[in-house]
C-alpha cells in the first residue's frame, strides 16, 4: 500500500534532447527491442594472479584519461543541460559519488558555483588523479576523497551538516546492490536536499549499426556486469527504492536520447577495448575472446578505430535515465 501511495506524487516524463525524427531508420526499428531479463551470474575460474573484475583499469593507466575523456564527451551535455532544468538548492555541499578523476565534477563547480563540492570514488589511484589535475590546473575547486557509497561514515564526522545535493552517473551500475546505495545515500541528504542519479535501465541501449566490431564491444561490456553481479535494470531498482522511502517528498525520472557523433565520442568504444583485452585473457574463462568474437584484440581494436574515423557510421545513446529525488 505504501508504494502506491508514493507513485500518486511521482511525474514521468519521456521528452528526448533530439526529436526522433532526426534519428534513422534503424534506430527507431531498434527500438522496438527491450531486454526482459537480468544478467545472468558468469561462473569462472580462479582468475589469475593480478586481474581484476572490473575489465577497465583506473587511475594513472595508459589510455584512462581518454576514456574518461571520451565518457564525458558523451554524456556530459545532457548531464549539465538537464541539471539547468532542476531546481537545485541555493547553497550547501554538493557530493559526486564515483567521480573517477573528477572531470564532471570540476565541471559542475564551473557551472553551479554556489555550492561545495565534494567528490568520492573507491579508487584510491583515481582520487589520486584528480588531486593532480586539478592542481596542475591551479582549479582546486573540489574536496577530493577515497570513499564508497557502502560505508559513507567518514563523511558523517568531516560534513556535519549533509549534503544539498548529492549525485552519481553511471557508478550503481556496477553495483551489486543499488537499492542499498540508494538507502545509504539518503542518509547524506539534508532536508530538502536532491539526490539526482544519472543511470542506465532496462531502457538504455547503446544503438549502433550492426557491426561485428561494436557487437563484440557489447558482448565484453555484458562479461563486465556478468563479473561484478550488476543488473540490467539498475534505474528500476533505483526509482523503486526512492518511491518507497519515508525520507522523499518527489521523485521524477525522464529518459534522454542523443548521438554519438564525433570521433572522441565515438572513441570510448575503443578505449574500453583497447584496455578491456588486455585484462580479458587473466580471467580464467576458457575461449573468452572467442566468445566475443576475436581471436586476437589487435584486429578487434584495428577494425573498431575504423569505426570511430568514419564520419559516415553516427551511434546514438538511447533512453538515458535521469532520476531527481527531493528529500523531505
Amino acid at each position: 500500500m505504501h508504494y502506491f501511495q508514493q507513485r500518486e506524487k511521482m511525474t514521468i516524463s519521456l521528452d528526448n534532447l533530439t526529436n526522433p525524427a532526426e534519428f534513422p531508420m534503424w534506430f527507431l526499428d531498434e527500438c522496438k527491442e527491450m531486454p526482459t531479463k537480468d544478467y545472468a551470474p558468469l561462473q569462472t575460474k580462479e582468475p589469475a594472479e593480478g586481474s581484476n573484475k572490473y575489465l577497465i583499469p583506473v587511475g594513472d593507466t595508459l589510455g584512462e584519461k581518454d576514456r574518461l575523456g571520451a565518457l564525458e564527451a558523451v554524456y556530459n551535455g545532457a548531464t549539465i543541460s538537464w541539471l539547468k532544468d532542476q531546481k537545485l538548492p541555493e547553497s550547501g555541499n554538493f557530493l559526486d559519488i564515483g567521480c573517477a578523476q573528477g572531470g564532471l565534477t570540476t565541471l559542475f563547480a564551473q557551472n553551479f558555483p554556489q555550492f561545495k563540492y565534494v567528490a568520492i570514488d573507491n579508487k584510491e589511484a583515481q582520487i589520486a588523479k584528480a588531486r593532480e589535475i586539478t592542481k596542475e590546473s591551479g582549479e582546486e575547486l573540489v574536496d577530493w576523497e577515497v570513499c564508497d557509497v557502502d560505508d559513507m561514515s567518514p563523511l558523517f564526522e568531516k560534513y556535519p551538516d549533509r549534503f544539498s545535493v548529492v549525485f552519481s552517473r553511471l557508478t550503481l551500475t556496477h553495483h551489486k546492490d543499488p537499492a542499498k546505495a540508494i538507502r545509504n545515500i539518503l542518509e547524506m541528504v539534508r532536508p530538502g536536499g536532491v539526490v539526482i542519479i544519472h543511470e542506465r535501465s532496462l531502457r538504455t541501449k547503446y544503438m549502433t549499426p550492426k557491426l561485428k566490431a561494436l557487437e563484440s564491444w557489447g558482448k565484453m561490456v555484458v562479461v563486465q556486469h556478468r563479473l561484478q553481479g550488476s543488473h540490467k535494470d539498475t534505474t528500476e531498482r533505483v526509482f523503486t527504492q526512492l518511491a518507497r522511502s519515508d525520507k522523499v517528498a518527489s521523485v521524477k525520472l525522464k529518459y534522454l536520447s542523443f548521438p554519438m557523433e564525433s570521433e572522441q565520442q565515438k572513441s570510448l568504444f575503443r578505449r574500453g577495448v583497447e584496455q578491456g583485452v588486455a585484462i580479458l585473457p587473466t580471467l580464467g574463462i576458457p575461449n573468452l575472446m572467442q566468445k566475443i568474437g576475436y581471436e586476437d584484440g589487435q584486429t578487434w581494436v584495428e577494425e573498431i578505430r575504423a569505426i570511430e574515423e568514419d564520419p559516415s557510421i553516427k551511434c546514438y545513446v538511447k533512453d538515458f535515465a535521469c532520476i531527481a529525488a527531493r528529500v523531505k
